[in-house]
């Protein structure tokens, strides 16, 4: 871009350089303004003291003039030559403190096909050789135009950084330290088309602090894990300390590389129960393995949940099998998952037989239920199981569901430890009298109980049985 130029603000013909004339990035690229630059400084000054004037004018208006710089302003690129990759690097090292650094630069030795692509390798190449690094901000195409500008930010400039998530509940709070921020005003700006390889790149950091910190793990260190994905998470961690006596990586960040590695070999759709589907499928071609799917009701009714059976264990114990428990598990995965399952007694040992992995948002009334009955009825119709005793928990769900399904001479108990749990629980409540106790309403719903079973708070007194004190407790004792 050379030679001169016609301004048609001051008619005067000047040569083009960046201290008579301003450009622009437009749809062609680089656009020179038709004015030249003491002439758009002028009207720009101008213009600024009649919004002012306004602006005063206005009663409870408080609208100032916007003093930012303009992001397609590309006066520093005028009559600029291309220069490789490597010319680009050394001229931002022998730099120093950075203020403010463009140049237009040939990228073609980089063999990137994504414009996006190349634009982050010139951002890490910027981070290797100044020790700033600059995070992928925005991307702002041109209309009618295949360039466009990307943005990225120092990694340490205060304005840009995420505030914490706090949580209500105090105890689960983990605050950690962070890394310095400054007002460093750090950005870097590239200008690229995929219709030319020569980038316009473009680097403000008014502030020089201190260089950034990579805490991410070395490859080194991710081919060891991805390697020893079998080992454990503290084993590996012993494993890199021996290399890495004082990393600047944390114990956490191993962690979840080590995690993320152990998802592969489990995790087969981002949908975690489309993955289950999928991953029970996978084992039933196995012919060590055999899974049948069992029915469930058709309307979800705010369920959502899969059912499994384990045939070659039914097969060969179903006969041995009298005694059944169903068991569940609560937040089974962060999802909210519940897991059943239900557990035949075999010499004295629970054998499983059936799964049921259910989730619910606001369920239809007993639909839970509905889903649970499904699966006992499908082992006692289509494996014909002969239970005479059934165990479970507190939750009337299950209980509900078992009652539903299983004969009426089936013996039900529950669980041993709910049953204390709950008496104990009662128990420790000293303050509060029992609620009175009707043998009518008692009888009409367990017709088991005893009818002259009345407890002693209200029983007559005089049908009470005397209190008859100890001889240890009545005569005067020491002990020795």
């Amino acid at each position: 871009m050379e030679g001169v130029r016609h301004c048609k603000k001051c008619r005067k013909d000047k040569d083009v350089n960046s201290q008579n004339w301003k450009a622009r990035f437009g749809r062609e690229g680089i656009e020179l303004t038709v004015k030249c630059r003491p002439c758009s400084d002028r009207d720009a000054a101008n213009l600024r003291e009649k919004r002012a004037q306004n602006n005063a004018e206005k009663e409870n208006d408080t609208t100032e003039g916007s003093s930012d710089e303009d992001p397609n302003d590309a006066s520093d690129f005028i009559g600029a030559s291309a220069q490789s990759v490597d010319t680009f690097l050394s001229a931002l090292s022998a730099a120093g403190d950075i203020k403010k650094f463009s140049a237009l630069v040939d990228v073609s030795a980089l063999e990137k096909e994504e414009v996006k692509d190349t634009a982050d390798v010139i951002a890490e190449l910027v981070w290797e050789r100044i020790g700033y690094r600059f995070h992928y901000h925005s991307t702002h195409p041109f209309k009618n135009s295949s360039t466009a500008r990307y943005e990225y930010h120092c990694a340490q400039i205060s304005t840009r950084q995420h505030k914490s998530k706090k949580i209500v509940d105090t105890e689960k709070q983990r605050d950690k330290g962070q890394m310095r921020t400054f007002n460093c005003q750090g950005w870097l700006t590239v200008w690229a088309s995929p219709d030319n390889s020569e980038y316009f790149i473009r680097l403000r950091h008014q502030e020089c602090h201190e260089k950034y910190v990579c805490i991410d793990l070395p490859d080194d260190v991710k081919k060891l894990i991805g390697k020893n994905s079998k080992m454990r998470s503290f084993q590996l961690w012993k494993e890199i300390l021996k290399t890495y006596p004082r990393p600047a990586f944390s114990q956490k960040a191993v962690y979840n590389l080590w995690s993320k590695h152990q998802q592969t070999q489990w995790r087969r759709h981002d949908n975690e129960l489309e993955s289950a589907k999928i991953l029970l499928k996978e084992f039933s071609r196995d012919p060590r393995y055999e899974i049948e799917p069992i029915s469930l009701p058709a309307d979800g009714g705010g369920c959502t949940a899969i059912a499994f059976a384990l045939p070659s264990l039914i097969r060969e114990w179903a006969g041995t099998i009298r005694e059944v428990a169903l068991d569940s598990t609560f937040n089974t995965n962060k999802s909210g998952f519940e897991c059943f399952a239900l557990l035949g007694e075999v010499f004295g040992s629970g054998l499983p037989v059936g799964f049921l992995l259910i989730k619910t948002n606001n369920p239809d009334p007993n639909q839970k239920e509905q889903y649970i009955r499904s699966v006992i009825r499908h082992f006692v119709d289509n494996w014909n199981l002969r239970v005479r005793q059934c165990l479970t928990d507190k939750e009337i769900t299950e209980i509900n569901a078992l009652l539903g399904e299983l004969p009426e001479d089936v013996k039900y108990q529950v669980c041993f430890w709910h049953s204390i749990r709950i008496v104990k629980g009662r128990l420790c409540v000293l303050a509060r009298r029992p609620a009175h106790y009707d043998v009518k309403e008692a009888f009409s719903e367990f017709d088991w109980i005893d009818r002259d079973f009345v407890p002693i708070a209200q029983l007559d007194p005089n049908l009470q049985t005397a209190v008859f004190f100890l001889v240890q407790n009545s005569l005067a004792h020491c002990s020795v």
